[in-house]
């Protein structure tokens, strides 16, 4: 089943964008499947989104979940869990694709302006890590939110040749064009999910072999990479922590 992942903080309007892009992006014939946690707590949206869905609250039962959903629908949108850490929400969500379950077409970021331009020291390494893994980044809340500091926003991910596109979603949830948010089309930094031969990395030929046996291994994502002691290389907040130190800071 074609999946999408959707990555974000709470109350930065995932369940209405979700709406959109099911009831514009998607196909009449096209059966879709919502997966939310159920640590989410309750959204407007939530009625809507059953009338265009099937949608599914999840624990620690994801993969049982997904496979039971799978045999009812052909698209699945699964939107990881705001109070889990970025990094453990990827690898949960890798498991479930490759069990067989889900084939990932994108991952879809949702940006808080507001809650970004409000803290922007505190959320930068957040947001810097969402913007690894996204194919495609929504610019949402910006109510309140000058257009100076939305476009700095971008202009930091454009400076570093971020691969993602923006686009802008609007108070209601709509974006600006949910058919190309949909599009089957890679453009993200993480390869996680991608499969490769580490060997196409190297430029040997019969001049420049070494003489000593040797291995390759695939490198681990900069995100996702543990030390010896279990903890992650280079760690990540989690939405809720993030907010909590925002509001700390505030």
């Amino acid at each position: 089943m074609d999946a999408y992942l959707i990555l974000g903080t709470r109350n930065s309007k995932r369940r209405a964008i979700l709406c959109d892009l099911i009831s514009r992006g998607l196909g009449a014939e096209s059966r879709a499947a919502v997966f939310i946690s159920e640590n989410e707590n309750p959204s407007e949206f939530d009625a809507p989104l059953s009338s265009l869905a099937l949608v599914s609250r999840y624990g620690e039962n994801r993969i049982e979940c997904a496979r039971e959903v799978s045999e009812k629908s052909d698209v699945a949108f699964f939107v990881a869990d705001a109070s889990k850490n970025i990094a453990d929400e990827i690898e949960a969500f890798k498991e479930i694709c490759d069990a067989g379950i889900f084939k990932l077409i994108r991952i879809i970021g949702v940006f808080d302006c507001s809650l970004y331009g409000a803290a922007f020291d505190e959320c930068a390494p957040f947001f810097d890590a969402m913007s690894h893994f996204c194919d495609a980044v929504l610019l949402s809340n910006r109510g309140g939110v000058s257009g100076k500091v939305v476009n700095e926003i971008k202009k930091r991910y454009k400076d570093e040749c971020r691969p993602h596109t923006f686009q802008l979603a609007m108070k209601n949830g709509e974006v600006e064009n949910p058919c190309m948010l949909l599009i089957d089309e890679t453009r993200r930094i993480s390869m996680v999910f991608d499969e490769y031969d580490p060997l196409d990395e190297l430029e040997l030929d019969e001049d420049t072999l070494p003489d000593e046996p040797f291995t390759v291994e695939k490198k681990a994502d900069v995100y996702l990479e543990k030390l010896d002691n279990g903890l992650r290389r280079k760690p990540i907040l989690n939405g809720d922590e993030l907010i909590a130190r925002y509001k700390n800071a505030k």
